[in-house]
């Protein structure tokens, strides 16, 4: 079976009830595969590298907004540990899916 790090990692922390034990009900083999999460911001905004967002996300606390493909989802995630490691707060706003997210990349 493949499977995510949602589905043994994740989903524990999220929901109270799962049909499962990750760790009793599985035996890893091996890792198949790694997907990396990207930081994008639109041309206008202000910021060109990381250290620039996180200077504006600091001065800005509250006022930014990220998206991610769902809740739970490794990019929300990423997005809510980077909250934490800068100190400022940005709103998650979750869209329908990476599917959606492709679709609405190819309307532009």
């Amino acid at each position: 079976m493949f499977t995510s790090s949602a589905a043994h990692g994740i989903n524990v922390s999220l929901y109270t009830k799962i049909n499962y034990d990750p760790i009793k009900d599985f035996a890893p083999v091996a890792v198949f595969a790694t997907s990396p999460n990207l930081l994008l911001v639109h041309p206008s905004f202000p910021a060109k590298t990381i250290k620039e967002c996180i200077s504006v996300a600091r001065k800005n606390p509250g006022r930014l907004n990220y998206s991610s493909s769902g809740v739970g989802s490794s990019q929300h995630l990423s997005g809510e540990m980077l909250k934490v490691m800068i100190g400022s707060d940005m709103t998650h706003v979750a869209v329908q899916g990476q599917g959606a997210l492709a679709r609405r990349a190819g309307q532009r």
